[in-house]
């Protein structure tokens, strides 16, 4: 019976999260409320504050999964390195199609924090990636080399260069890719 209640606040759970990021891709974070929320996810606000306390705890729900999904692509794959345009392709499609999950780690404290959880350990993954070329992540090339990597291959960037520049998301992947493969190229022939 325990599984099976499980099941059902899972169910709930992920409901809510959906109404949270349809309603965050409609309007701005302050614009969201829990009555919303209950009314688009078809629970009362008492369901939508017994899985979420605050409003910031809804939020950063929707910040874990964009994390969640882009942690999911990246796992087990070099983060960029070997073919960064392949990589942001593979990528960005689906994080452009979930911009409230974006705006959401942005948007909020809790959001912000997530993002800086991901950050740190993208941070490690691609310093590890370095380190393997012979480049030291903690030299000053090398944490200028991560810290554009980072930036570049990010959702902030992705909504930058489509919703402001108006390029295709793959455009926008092979615009960065093609300059992190001039990073790339340029670090290595300079180590």
């Amino acid at each position: 019976m325990t599984d099976l209640r499980d099941a059902q606040q899972d169910v709930t759970r992920n409901r809510i999260v959906g109404a949270v990021r349809d309603l965050l891709g409609e309007a701005q974070p302050g614009a969201l409320s829990v009555v919303a929320v209950a009314e688009r996810a078809g629970v009362s606000r008492r369901t939508v504050y017994r899985h979420f306390p605050t409003k910031d705890a809804l939020v950063a729900a929707v910040a874990h999964l964009e994390d969640d999904r882009a942690r999911g692509y990246a796992a087990g794959r070099l983060l960029a390195m070997e073919d960064p345009t392949a990589f942001l392709l593979g990528l960005w499609p689906d994080m452009a199609g979930h911009p409230a999950a974006s705006l959401a780690a942005n948007a909020t404290p809790a959001g912000r924090e997530v993002r800086r959880q991901r950050t740190a350990q993208r941070r490690l993954g691609v310093g590890a990636e370095l380190a393997s070329r012979g480049v030291d992540p903690e030299s000053e090339e090398g944490r200028r080399f991560v810290a554009l990597m980072l930036l570049l291959t990010g959702s902030t960037t992705l909504h930058e260069l489509v919703d402001i520049h108006g390029l295709a998301v793959e455009d926008a992947a092979r615009t960065v890719g093609w300059l992190l493969q001039l990073m790339i190229k340029t670090t290595e022939e300079n180590r």
